[in-house]
């Protein structure tokens, strides 16, 4: 006889033999039994049927060849069994049985032998039900078909390492100890080949351990897939599942890559539903199809990911496998997937996390995704950390709480390997061929869309340098942050990743921040999002539009230039660099296709100077290339330009369509005349910077390229040509109709002077205006009166300056006498009136002008009152009128004695030399001179003069009118109509210069009572009104 290993066999005895052997210890006489390797091997014919006996000592067989099926079901043993290295070419059963000590079963063999007779159990080992006061040692035994022990109880630990078998079947399994499976580095177990472990219910009370060894050098191909099924498990410890990589030996202090794993290790493993009071590891290992811990509560902490093993000789491998389950689990640690790929889908949904969530690289390994991630309801008591990933579908976080969310770059990772499957990929920021080890490389998130709903996020959403290429069922939409609460800041750039940690200056001479940016592929979608901190749009690229509508900031909405970018944490020399930069360079811009932002409140600043919107005249959308801002409520400043107070640049933001800014509330508006299409001179980008998709400056020394998913997805220029922009039928300006602000400021700008093409200014209530120079600083305060009268009527003053500045404001505004209204109060407000009357008589000049009508009062209006504004030019018509008629006055052959003055007072001429008048002569000439000529002049002109002053002379009612002179005018021409003049005769002196023939004395002196009559009230009218104003 031979044994199946190898050795002579010298012994045989019966079945019922080996029982009396169990039952008394006795054998047949000359046969010892053997107990380890080195004693005769021994052969057992027959059945052994030892159920319900008591087995009174430990009893110990080693390499027994039993012929027949073993049942020991029921047995009660005193001690350890131990059969380490026996054969059961029939099956081996101990259910029920009760051991006292440890069974030990390392080595054995379990065959099975079908035909008649044959058990029906024989396919199995099968301890089910039974008790055993120690540990259970089953190392390297083969078993032809399953193991089972379903409802056993083990004190010690089980011990699977090494097990070849179809099924382990271990529901019900009450383990006081550990479970472990595969293979110690420090072990010469052989390779467990298990195609499934059945733990439903299973409770360990210590930990669940898989070690393997894995050599990818041997062909593999006849291994098994193990299937992990611990569903509702109670493990009061760990549970550990880490593959070791064999390869080639490489040097001691070398850093390595991952490298692809091409056969699985596990088929599947699922512990949902289960407890387990420890640590889950999952490291180096290969799962075909999932990992699934929906609904598991987990004490300790959980790492998924790559084993660096501690001798030299094994390579870091990263776990990968096709789907991820982790939804409704509670993980009381942290969450780390670290350099893991998952194929499909990571469903995180609903989880519970209290330490960090963390998706990372780690020896230059990136996490990637090529599923969606599921995390909706995730509660994360910490930071939800992503450095670095690839996702090539969607991320989906509805309804998450945490502390913090990051998506950005992950930073300085180190690699001395320069092999050809290891080479970093072509998405890295900073990489290049010839770069010296000891650079940094950094990684950018890049990810397919990223979905934001209905979250809380306690800290800041950090999503700088997110790359996000888009899938085609999501809509076009790339981020959506919707009905979301941030207590902190939204930054899709910030310099944090690429400075050191000690005094925030950069970590890299090489590689700058501000080359590198966020670039999205669809629509930025921030909705109904309550942002307590800072919303930073700084650089980034998107493709489509960004949407801030209805939501609500607390600190400061930033797409800033360089001239115009600060952070808290940045150092001064970081500033002083980006200070240097063009700030027209697409490179460092923020770019999209179209800002909505209708119904935003930022309790701070917005400042959108480094914006380009960029206008693709082939979208056939109306609103493309606009900034809708209709409704906003900002309580700071609203900046679209900006120039720089130390050299002559200036940044602004670019929008070829329309800037509505309709029905808002901002305390303090600037916007200038750049930016608009219709303004041809504004400066132009440099030129010999190109930007690329995620706006690289393509010669830069150290650029990486974008992968090609994101590429095949952005636009292919960014900044198209100026005349290429926007269609030119499109109507583009400024919309501020019935917008509040508290300051309207539009800087001068280009030569000559220039404001926004088309400005909207229907209903706005602006406070202070402050259009090209904010005052009259230009004018000189010690100028003396003389010196302002001179300017007002020779020169361009100072004031009519500041008054043309608003007219031509005013004139790309489509009439409204509000706004003229609004613009006149607001300089009176600041004291200056004159550009304030210069504003409101264009106002009534245009409103003449629009309404194409032409009258004779208004001429008058306008010339004599300057609508309202000065009674100078009325004032000087009526003096004017006195002065002309005073040498008419001065003529007393135009006059003669009133009646009613010569019926009551006649005696009052007649003097030593006087001569009594007479009714139709002229007064003395003699006494007659310019003081009579004064006296008639303020009675005539002034109207209430005559009421109170009685009139001692008449003007004549003969036709014609001598003007000038104290004599009567002889005619040089009695038939002249019109004018003649008067004869002067020698030494006759006095002649008048001319006669008027038309008309009399008397007929002159009633038109001048009536003019003045109408002339005086609108005089007065006017005082009183100006005084009462004032």
């Amino acid at each position: 006889m031979n044994d199946p290993r190898g050795a002579n066999l010298v012994a045989s005895i019966t079945g019922q033999q080996f029982v009396n052997y169990l039952r008394d210890g006795k054998l047949p006489p000359g046969i010892v039994m053997p107990t380890n390797p080195s004693e005769p091997a021994l052969e057992v014919n027959g059945a052994v049927d030892y159920g319900g006996w008591d087995i009174p000592e430990p009893c110990a067989a080693f390499g027994v060849i039993f012929h027949g099926h073993v049942d020991l079901a029921n047995a009660m043993v005193k001690g350890t069994l131990d059969l380490s290295g026996c054969v059961f070419e029939d099956g081996l059963r101990l259910d029920d049985a009760e051991i006292g000590g440890s069974l030990r079963l390392a080595g054995i063999t379990v065959e099975s032998h079908s035909g008649p007779g044959s058990s029906k159990q024989s396919q199995l080992l099968s301890v089910v039900g039974a008790v055993i006061k120690g540990r259970v040692d089953l190392t390297d035994a083969t078993i032809r078909g399953d193991i089972e022990l379903r409802g056993a109880s083990i004190d010690g630990f089980l011990d699977l390492t090494g097990v070849q078998a179809q099924q382990i079947l271990l529901g019900g399994l009450n383990l006081k100890g550990d479970l472990k499976l595969g293979r110690r580095l420090d072990s010469d177990a052989q390779v467990s080949r298990v195609d499934e472990i059945k733990g439903w219910g299973i409770e360990v009370g210590g930990s669940i351990q898989l070690y393997e060894l894995r050599d990818r050098i041997v062909e593999s191909s006849s291994r098994s897939e193990l299937k992990l099924d611990f569903r509702s498990a109670r493990v009061q410890g760990s549970v550990s599942v880490i593959i070791w990589h064999a390869g080639v030996p490489r040097r001691k202090n070398d850093d390595v890559r991952r490298k692809r794993v091409d056969v699985p290790d596990l088929k599947s493993v699922d512990f949902s539903g289960a407890r387990i009071d420890g640590d889950v590891s999952f490291l180096s290992c290969y799962i075909l199809e999932y990992l699934d811990f929906s609904d598991t509560r987990i004490a300790g902490n959980v790492r998924i990911g790559i084993f660096k093993p501690p001798h030299v000789g094994y390579e870091c491998v990263a776990a990968r496998m096709k789907t991820l389950h982790l939804c409704r689990a509670r993980i009381e640690g942290f969450l780390h997937v670290v350099g893991a790929a998952v194929d499909d889908t990571t469903d995180l949904n609903s989880l519970t996390c209290h330490g960090v969530i963390e998706f990372a690289n780690d020896y230059a390994t990136r996490v990637e995704l090529g599923g969606s991630l599921n995390m909706d309801g995730v509660t994360c008591n910490s930071t939800i950390k992503m450095l670095g990933i690839i996702a090539a579908q969607s991320v989906s976080m509805f309804s998450v709480k945490t502390r913090n969310v990051k998506f950005c770059v992950a930073k300085k990772i180190r690699t001395d390997d320069r092999s050809s499957d290891s080479a970093p990929d072509a998405d890295t920021i900073g990489v290049t061929d010839d770069r010296p080890a000891s650079d940094n490389t950094f990684y950018p998130c890049q990810i397919g869309n990223l979905d934001i709903e209905n979250a809380h996020i306690q800290g800041t959403l950090d999503l700088s340098h997110l790359q996000i290429f888009g899938t085609p069922r999501r809509g076009g939409i790339g981020l959506k942050v919707v009905d979301t609460r941030i207590d902190g800041n939204l930054e899709l750039w910030s310099a944090r990743a690429f400075c050191k940690e000690s005094d925030g200056d950069l970590a890299d001479d090489i590689v700058k921040p501000w080359e590198f940016s966020a670039a999205i592929a669809g629509d930025v979608v921030i909705q109904r999002s309550k942002i307590s901190g800072d919303v930073v749009l700084t650089f980034a690229k998107v493709s489509r539009m960004i949407d801030l509508s209805d939501s609500s900031v607390g600190g400061d909405l930033k797409a800033a230039s360089t001239l115009t970018h600060s952070a808290l944490g940045e150092s001064d020399q970081i500033h002083a660099d980006m200070h240097g930069l063009d700030p027209l360079a697409g490179t460092y811009r923020a770019v999209c296709n179209q800002l909505k932002m209708r119904m935003l409140r930022c309790d701070n600043d917005i400042d959108l100077t480094g914006l380009t919107i960029v206008a693709d005249s082939s979208d056939q959308r109306s609103d493309v290339g606009d900034l809708s801002a209709g409704y906003i409520e900002v309580k700071g400043d609203v900046k679209l330009y900006e120039k720089d107070t130390r050299q002559p640049r200036e940044a602004y933001a670019m929008v070829p369509g329309k800037l509505v800014l309709s029905d808002s509330h901002i305390t303090r508006l600037i916007v200038s005349a750049y930016g608009f299409p219709a303004y041809d001179n504004a400066p132009t980008p440099d030129a010999t910077k190109p930007a690329d998709a995620i706006g690289v400056a393509r010669d830069h020394p150290v650029v990486g390229k974008l992968r090609h998913a994101i590429r095949q997805r952005m636009p292919a220029h960014w900044f198209p040509a100026r005349d290429d922009a926007a269609p030119r039928d499109k109507v583009n300006g400024v919309t501020l109709v019935r917008a509040t602000l508290g300051t309207l400021e539009i800087p001068e700008v280009g030569e000559p002077p220039r404001y926004p093409e088309s400005i909207d200014l229907e209903d706005a209530e602006i406070g202070i205006w402050r259009i090209g120079q904010p005052d009259l600083s230009d004018a000189n305060p010690r100028r003396t009166r003389l010196e302002r009268l001179i300017d007002r009527m020779v020169y361009d003053s100072p004031e009519r300056q500041v008054a043309r500045r608003y007219i031509r404001l005013l004139a790309n505004d489509t009439f409204h006498r509000s706004t003229y209204k609004a613009v006149e109060a607001s300089l009176r407000n600041s004291g200056d009136d004159i550009p304030a009357d210069i504003v409101y008589r264009e106002m009534h000049r245009r409103a003449h002008r629009e309404s194409g009508s032409w009258s004779l009062l208004f001429v008058l209006w306008g010339l004599l009152l300057r609508f309202g504004t000065n009674a100078g030019p009325l004032l000087f018509v009526i003096l004017g009128l006195a002065i002309v008629s005073l040498p008419i006055y001065r003529n007393p052959t135009n006059f003669e004695a009133s009646l009613p003055f010569l019926a009551a007072h006649r005696e009052s001429f007649i003097g030593p030399k006087d001569t009594p008048p007479s009714h139709g002569a002229p007064p003395d000439v003699k006494g007659w001179g310019w003081d009579d000529a004064a006296i008639l002049a303020v009675h005539h002109h002034i109207p209430v003069v005559p009421l109170i002053v009685r009139n001692e002379w008449d003007a004549k009612t003969d036709p014609g009118i001598a003007y000038g002179g104290n004599q009567k005018c002889e005619e040089s021409d009695p038939h002249a109509r019109f004018f003649t003049t008067c004869v002067h005769r020698a030494g006759a002196p006095g002649a008048p210069q001319f006669k008027i023939m038309p008309m009399g004395p008397e007929d002159y002196v009633a038109m001048m009572e009536i003019l003045n009559w109408i002339l005086w009230p609108i005089l007065l009218t006017y005082w009183i009104h100006k005084a009462m104003r004032e």
